[in-house]
């Protein structure tokens, strides 16, 4: 089982890459991949993730699963599944 993680800035900084794929032993939900990823990659990552409190999802991140925001699949609690596409993408502001 695994799933594909596809990076916009300042993901791709952080992760010093465009795209990686996760191997997974079990179904997991997001919020264990992304726990599990800032486990990995540090403070930088957590971040531009989490707020303080890492109950919340910083507002400029945009974090779709196969396309759909992940707040519409049942937020941090989704379960990801095999083939699954988690793009990471922030929002820009100005002209």
């Amino acid at each position: 089982m695994s799933v594909t993680l596809i990076f916009s800035a300042p993901f791709i900084t952080i992760m010093q890459r465009w795209d990686m794929e996760v191997k997974l032993d079990r179904p997991i939900t997001l919020r264990e991949l992304l726990l599990d990823l800032i486990e990995k990659n540090g403070e930088p990552l957590r971040e531009v993730l989490f707020k303080e409190n890492m109950e919340e999802m910083v507002e400029d991140l945009v974090l779709t699963i196969n396309g759909i925001h992940f707040r519409f699949q049942g937020g941090l609690d989704a379960e990801l599944k095999d083939g699954d596409r988690l793009n990471f993408m922030w929002n820009y502001y100005g002209g």
